[in-house]
């Protein structure tokens, strides 16, 4: 649902938060995996399994986003483009909305963004999408009574979204050339 003042869904500003808190948090578990792999903890052939890591942010962020909304409100990448996400009647987020956190969270795992394998995200990408545009709000916002609205970017937030993402993409391109070298 959009409140008054919100001139219309807005899917593109949406992705970007997700993409900030999913490169934050990748850069957040990738460091303890090469650490563990360094130390012996992970032998090479487990350590090519993390050709997945994209796999592994989207499903270990499904369960921390929620831990993260319940105890400071938002996550880093709605806050920094000004994605509020409420929860009606307490018009807030807290520990007590931590059960509609996780259905919600573990519905974008699945639906929103295919738990991160690349065609599967493509499609669930393209219907979310399409279901966010035709109805103003997404199927998991909409079955778990959250609201989503948004402020204005301005050109600060919106270039330190632009920079997190591209240095994140660089970081996931290096890391799958990586892979393929190895």
């Amino acid at each position: 649902m959009i409140s008054t003042g919100t001139p219309a869904p807005r899917p593109w500003i949406r992705l970007w938060a997700r993409c900030v808190d999913y490169f934050l948090w990748g850069v957040i578990i990738y460091f303890p995996l090469v650490m563990a792999h360094r130390s012996g903890a992970i032998s090479s052939p487990e350590y090519r399994l993390i050709a997945t890591f994209p796999m592994l942010i989207v499903l270990t962020w499904a369960l921390m986003e929620p831990i993260v909304m319940a105890v400071f409100g938002t996550t880093f990448g709605k806050a920094l483009l000004s994605v509020r996400l409420t929860h009606p009647p307490s018009e807030g987020l807290s520990s007590a909305n931590l059960g509609p956190l996780f259905k919600r969270s573990i519905s974008v795992c699945l639906k929103g963004v295919g738990i991160g394998y690349l065609v599967a995200t493509l499609v669930t990408g393209l219907f979310s999408y399409g279901d966010l545009k035709s109805h103003g709000e997404t199927s998991w916002d909409r079955n778990g009574g959250f609201v989503v609205t948004h402020g204005k970017v301005g050109y600060l937030r919106g270039g330190a979204a632009a920079i997190i993402c591209l240095v994140g993409t660089c970081f996931v391109l290096f890391w799958v050339i990586l892979q393929i070298q190895h």
